[in-house]
Parts: structure tokens; sequence; C-alpha cells
């Protein structure tokens, strides 16, 4: 049989504190997107690669997709069964969409609503059109930002982004801790500034709906939520603990923060997490 695989689809770029917190066993589960809607979230969504042809994919069942999905790997097995906790806290469906090469054939798989580690019902969806319009129901605050740097952006995105209906904004990173949420981490970038001197709230008006989406779930699981600020090139950091987001200013209030070089992370990070 042809190895079949299920590769990870993020525009995200590569981020070095979350690789220097996984090396020192600090796991942040991230989720690929959620979607936002009449101030409830409404979805948990992540995205796959098949290696063969949904049709090929199709001969197997959930069971089979599921092993695929976790590879055998422990963190992997970790990650998914936090995302399984965090929907349903929030009451919402998990989906995996997987699609091959850039055909207009999606599958989308749901995970079970009971949270067991296992695999419910699936959906197909033929065209791009098509799934544009499934995943106008789940929103409601919309992606207006561009997104800067456009050739990290993979087929799903582009084909969402012609029909109007960007993919939704993703969750960076939480920690799930004796099945409760314990916190919630947005990374921001700067790539002009260095992380000492790069003011957020400069950006406020252009990152409005991110935050939107943020403070959203910040309210709904009522965890403590994070801002890390940090720059490929710099090895300091800002960790910032949310107040919250004042909207009608146009800034974020903090209840803290920190400056952190690197060799301070791992300490304040096992200290409070």
């Amino acid at each position: 049989m042809t190895s079949i695989n299920l590769s990870i689809d993020t525009p995200e770029t590569d981020n070095w504190v979350k690789d220097f917190l996984l090396s020192k066993n600090i796991i942040l589960t991230e989720v690929e997107g959620y979607s936002v809607k009449d101030e409830i979230v409404t979805g948990i969504f992540e995205r796959r690669i098949s290696s063969v042809p949904i049709d090929e994919l199709l001969t197997f069942d959930g069971e089979f997709i599921k092993n695929l999905l976790i590879k055998d790997d422990s963190l992997e097995d970790i990650k998914w069964r936090n995302r399984i906790i965090l929907a349903n806290k929030l009451k919402v469906p998990l989906y995996v969409i997987i699609w091959y090469d850039n055909q207009d054939r999606f599958l989308i798989q749901q995970w079970n609503k009971s949270g067991e580690f296992s695999l419910a019902k699936s959906y197909i969806i033929d065209s791009c059109k098509k799934i544009s319009i499934w995943f106008s129901d789940f929103k409601g605050i919309p992606v207006t930002k561009r997104f800067v740097e456009r050739s990290r952006l993979g087929f799903l995105d582009t084909c969402l982004r012609r029909n109007g209906v960007p993919w939704p904004g993703n969750l960076d990173g939480f920690i799930i801790e004796n099945n409760s949420i314990k916190c919630l981490f947005e990374f921001s970038r700067t790539t002009k500034n260095k992380v000492k001197d790069h003011d957020i709230s400069k950006f406020f008006k252009q990152d409005y709906n991110r935050w939107k989406v943020l403070d959203v779930l910040k309210k709904i699981t009522g965890a403590p939520t994070y801002i890390i600020l940090w720059a490929s090139y710099d090895d300091q950091i800002w960790l910032k603990k949310v107040g919250n987001f004042d909207f009608s200013n146009s800034q974020i209030v903090y209840a803290e923060q920190q400056l952190l070089n690197k060799d301070e992370i791992e300490e304040i990070f096992k200290k409070r997490y």
C-alpha cells in the first residue's frame, strides 16, 4: 500500500520562542483556526494536506485517519487531546479539513463531541466555492487585514480569500492542566523594531478584528491571556498579561509586563505554567 501522510498546512512562520519552550517540555497547543460570531466561538478548525487523492483516503475509516493525524507521536497525541478539551469547554465542533494537491475536493472530518479520542462524521465538499459558503456560516467577525507575506498562503487560504471568506484567525497557544484551560497565548511578531522598543497598541486599529476575536475567547474561557512579543532576530521577548482590550481608545491595557532575556524564559514559564 502507498504510504499515506497528512502534513500540516500553516502560513505561520517558524517561531524560536515556541521551539525553545518545547525543548524545555513546556507545551503550547496551537489551533490553526477558530471562528467567532455574535460574541461566541462557533467552531475550531485544523487542516492537513493528504499525500494521496481524497477518494483514495475515503477507502479507509475514521480510526485510520486518526492514526495518520497522531503519527505515533506522543506530542501530537497530547495536542489533539488538548484541542478536544478546548472544543468541549467551548461547546463547539472540532473539524479537520483535508485536501490533496490543488484539487477542489475537501474531506471534512469532525471529532467526536463526547471527548473520546475518535473521529465522528465526515463531509465531502467538492468545490472551492462550496467550502467558502460552508465556512461563511461559522463566521461573524471578518478577517480584514491584508496578509503581509502572501507567498506563505497555501491552496486553501488562496481559495477562501478568492471567495471573500478568509480562513479564521488562529490561536497561537494554550495550556491545559487538570482538564481545564489554564492560559491562552497570542504571539505578536515585530519585523522592524527591537522587541523592547515595539508598541503593539500603535497598530491596534489595523489589528482590531484580531484582538476582537481573542477578547471573545478570553471572556468565554475566563483564562488568563498573554501576548508574547517577539522577533526572529532578537533573543528578548515581552511577556504581557492582558488586563483588557480597550476598543474605545484603541489600546491594550496590561495587568503586568515583563521583558525577558532568553535565559529567563524557562524559569518564568515553569514557575507560572
